[in-house]
C-alpha cells in the first residue's frame, strides 16, 4: 500500500474530510486530491505535519504491516550504529529514500529549532 492510499484510509477511519486535513496541515486542497487522483505519495517535508493530523505514527504511514512484523525496531537497536546501517542496506530501494527523506526532514527541523 503507497503512503498516499494509507493516507486517505485513515481519514476515512477518523471520519476526516480532506477538506479538515487541509486545515491542519496547512496543505492545499487541490495538492491533497491531487495524491489520490494522480496516485503520488506526498513529499516527505509534509509528513510530519500529515502524522500529526491524523494523529499516527509515522512509523505506519511510512510502512506496511509487512515492514513493521520484519523488523520492529527498539530504542536498544537505534543505538546500534551497525544495527541501523544493515537494516537500511538490507532494505527495499523505496524504504531506503524514504528513511533518507525523513533523516534530512529531521535535520532541517533539528536546525531550525536551533537558529529559531
Amino acid at each position: 500500500m503507497n503512503i498516499y492510499e494509507r493516507i486517505f484510509d485513515r481519514l476515512e477511519e477518523l471520519h476526516m474530510s480532506q477538506i479538515e486535513l487541509s486545515r491542519r496541515t496547512g496543505i492545499a486542497t487541490s495538492t491533497i486530491s491531487d495524491w489520490r487522483k494522480k496516485k503520488i505519495n506526498p513529499q516527505a517535508d509534509k509528513l510530519v505535519a500529515i502524522c500529526k493530523a491524523l494523529d499516527m505514527p509515522l512509523v505506519d504511514l511510512l510502512c506496511d504491516e509487512d515492514d513493521k512484523k520484519n523488523k520492529v525496531l527498539t530504542s536498544e537497536c537505534v543505538t546500534d550504529d551497525g544495527l541501523m546501517i544493515e537494516t537500511i542496506m538490507n532494505a527495499s530501494d523505496d524504504i531506503k529514500r524514504r528513511v533518507i527523506a525523513y533523516y534530512y526532514l529531521i535535520c532541517d527541523k533539528d536546525n531550525s529549532d536551533k537558529q529559531g
